[in-house]
């Protein structure tokens, strides 16, 4: 049996390394764990969204096209169709929106197995984006970052080792496998490091108030039902471990990962920042129901950690597992060729469109939201980089939770939108369990803002209609009230303390109004009334 390449040495490669070599390499191993991984998620964002897709992305649904159209005026103004593009809207018929979903998850097939790897990766990058543009209320940070990797992936040799592009390559006549670098540096690579980087830090900027310096943030975060696990709100009783978890999350947001920008120990500082992150989002999915956010957190950690790990991991050398032609270090990051100072600039003006997008989104300082000129800022929406990360930046003063009142033909009342349909006024003890998914619950969160109001309408007629396609006439809505109610969060905080609003109304069109008379007969069938 033949024994495995040994990995090249810097000596044997004959040149230093360079700081971008050092600084925004990635293993050649980080990339088919990256890869597959990425793959996944692709995968599971599909299924996780599918069963709301006649809801949230069709016309049959709450989210319709006009409400899309009415919420994209109102925030980009009336000729926002120019700059802000959807596939998912081209028409509002629910096979179309399927079709369109079931063709991210090949796409994200494709990617995990590699195969056809960068296709694949451009059909994913365009059919998420599209579907953040279709029904934004249901986005998320994480999924923000997944569609801002996505679009950095399309530029990495996600498919040159362990995959089916791989092997093709190699099956074909003449074909032999081939040695690559260890490491890989490009634009790209720069690029997604630049954009992990940019995310975290603004997240901590934007946690810069008296709540997060007085270690009290995490208590409000954990006071919010609508997210919080049960296990998560058992932690209020660690008070110390409140603190800490505040400070720390400052501290790595704004200090630990800059080090990952400084060359000398840079193995030592990937480490550190792979780990406290790690332990950070970890903790994040044991308290908290929040989507895929921490595994997609977790996979963008994965290109950063050092070859010395891999090398442990895999005990093989990455150029035994690799079967395609050979490119030196070199030639990654040195080449003076037009098509490599093009992909320089690409980058890096998206990394600057990042940049600028971040400081204008920074609520303390107003004066900065002109500092992205708007023809950069359109073509940051066709590059699908807008965003946004705030992550509980300003921790959470209200805790809400909502009743879906129905009263149904046969007299009885229901709740339509909890699981058990059983009506309860009261405080639930776990309130994410009360909503059907993490998609409503994104969505019923945003609109307790206050600008949100118009977005409320039609969301309690669909539950109706929801309801009525699941259950016999005599078991039809007559009248349905959706209730919010607000349970203020502070340092005075009592959980008695609520208060209460009717967002929408709903009566069945096809039932006339009664009058005194009509009152008057009914309650004389029931017996409840005699005539004079």
């Amino acid at each position: 049996m033949a024994s495995p390449v040994k990995p090249k040495t810097k000596s044997a490669l004959g040149q230093e390394k360079s700081y971008w070599q050092i600084v925004f390499g990635v293993d050649s191993r980080a990339l088919v764990v990256f890869r597959i991984l990425i793959g996944l998620l692709v995968i599971l964002d599909s299924s996780r969204r599918w069963p709301d897709l006649e809801a949230l992305y069709s016309d049959q649904g709450y989210f319709t096209r006009s409400l899309a159209n009415e919420y994209y005026t109102r925030v980009a103004g009336e000729h926002w169709h120019w700059f802000i593009w959807s596939v998912h809207l081209l028409t509002g018929e629910l096979h179309w929106i399927q079709a369109l979903f079931v063709l991210q998850a090949i796409a994200g097939a494709l990617i995990l197995l590699g195969s056809f790897t960068r296709l694949a990766t451009i059909a994913a990058w365009v059919l998420i984006a599209s579907a953040h543009v279709r029904n934004p209320l249901t986005i998320s940070s994480g999924d923000t970052i997944l569609k801002l990797m996505l679009f950095w992936c399309m530029f990495l040799p996600l498919g040159r080792w362990c995959s089916v592009d791989a092997w093709r390559l190699n099956r074909r006549p003449g074909g032999t496998a081939q040695i690559w670098p260890t490491v890989c540096t490009s634009p790209a690579t720069a690029g997604l490091f630049l954009q992990i980087i940019l995310m975290y830090f603004f997240t901590g900027v934007a946690k810069w108030n008296t709540l997060w310096f007085d270690g009290s943030a995490m208590e409000y975060v954990l006071r919010l039902g609508i997210h919080v696990e049960l296990r998560g709100q058992a932690l209020l009783a660690f008070p110390w471990l409140l603190k800490l978890s505040s400070w720390g999350t400052l501290f790595i947001e704004l200090v630990l990962l800059w080090f990952l920008l400084v060359p000398r120990y840079n193995n030592l500082w990937r480490y550190a920042n792979w780990i406290a992150y790690g332990l950070f989002h970890l903790g994040i999915a044991y308290s908290m129901s929040i989507g895929l956010f921490p595994l997609i957190c977790l996979t963008a950690w994965v290109p950063l950690i050092p070859s010395s790990f891999w090398n442990f991991v895999w005990r093989v050398a990455p150029q035994s597992l690799t079967t395609a032609r050979p490119v030196t270090t070199a030639q990654l990051t040195t080449s003076t060729s037009p098509l490599n100072k093009l992909s320089v600039a690409g980058a890096s003006l998206v990394i600057g469109i990042v940049l600028l997008w971040n400081l204008k989104n920074i609520e303390e300082r107003p004066e900065l939201r002109s500092v992205l000129p708007p023809p950069l800022q359109a073509v940051g929406y066709w590059l699908a980089q807008s965003q946004h990360f705030q992550m509980f930046g300003i921790p959470p003063q209200t805790n809400p939770w909502f009743v879906f009142e129905g009263v149904l033909a046969n007299g009885e009342k229901a709740d339509l939108f909890c699981r058990d349909a059983q009506l309860n006024y009261r405080r639930p003890q776990s309130i994410l369990a009360t909503i059907p998914s993490h998609n409503w619950r994104r969505i019923l969160q945003n609109l307790t803002n206050s600008k949100a109001m118009f977005l409320r309408k039609g969301i309690l007629s669909y539950a109706v209609k929801r309801w009525n396609g699941e259950h016999p006439a005599e078991q039809h809505v007559t009248s349905a009230r959706l209730i919010c109610f607000i349970e203020e969060l502070g340092p005075n905080y009592q959980a008695t303390d609520f208060r209460t609003s009717i967002w929408d109304e709903y009566n069945d069109p096809s039932k006339k109004p009664k009058g005194a008379f009509d009152d008057l007969l009914e309650s004389i069938k029931k017996g409840e009334e005699k005539p004079f």
